[in-house]
């Protein structure tokens, strides 16, 4: 295998800071935007055996404490686009 086919992996490393920190944090938590007892939530329900997708708990409470860089969020899903790509096609390993 060409270690040149795992760049685009290296890439989305470097822009999610695995391998140095981001000069600024693209994305952005607001701990007084989540509720004081949003951890109580969970012992009325049991997630293991839920779809999170049907429940949708978390992801409105993500929606309103997280927020991310719209334009880094395009590139780092551009770049994932990428590699799933390359992953199914066979193309990083030249199948």
């Amino acid at each position: 295998m060409n270690p040149l086919r795992l760049k685009p992996m290296l890439d989305l490393a470097r822009m999610q800071g695995w391998l140095s920190p981001l000069p600024e944090c693209p994305i952005r938590v607001e701990a007084r935007k989540i509720p004081e007892n949003f951890l109580e939530s969970f012992r009325k329900r049991d997630c293991a055996s839920m779809d999170c997708q049907a429940c949708g708990y978390c992801e409105g409470i993500a929606a309103q404490a997280v927020s991310i860089s719209p334009e880094y969020r395009t590139e780092v899903l551009r770049k994932y686009e990428e590699m799933d790509d390359t992953m199914v096609t066979g193309a990083l390993w030249r199948v």
